[in-house]
């Protein structure tokens, strides 16, 4: 997963996640950087992708990271499409330039 920094600009950035993961986005909220290459520390794999009412979203709420307002802040409509991921930790982190999808930047 490539991280993303501009989230991390406004100063109130922690106030998106749950308490208990916020040591966590701290410390991992600006990656290192070597030239145009940025630190990779984990991976995904999608292991679902589903449509489900909004109203039953509440159920994940042990699966994220970010606080139940924020989360409800991105959905305006009946329905929400969720995917769900897997999240690896590499064993060793990799520098990686970023790419624009298949084809690199």
């Amino acid at each position: 997963m490539y991280p993303t920094v501009s989230y991390a600009n406004k100063d109130d950035y922690l106030y998106s996640f749950k308490a208990s993961m916020q040591d966590f986005v701290k410390e991992n909220a600006l990656p290192n950087v070597e030239g145009k290459a940025y630190e990779v520390k984990y991976y995904t794999k999608v292991e679902e992708v589903f449509e489900t009412p909004m109203s039953r979203i509440g159920k994940f709420n042990d699966y994220h990271i970010w606080t139940k307002k924020h989360v409800r802040g991105y959905f305006n409509t009946k329905n929400a499409n969720v995917w769900l991921l897997r999240v690896y930790e590499l064993e060793e982190p990799l520098f990686l330039t970023r790419s624009c999808g298949m084809v690199f930047c």
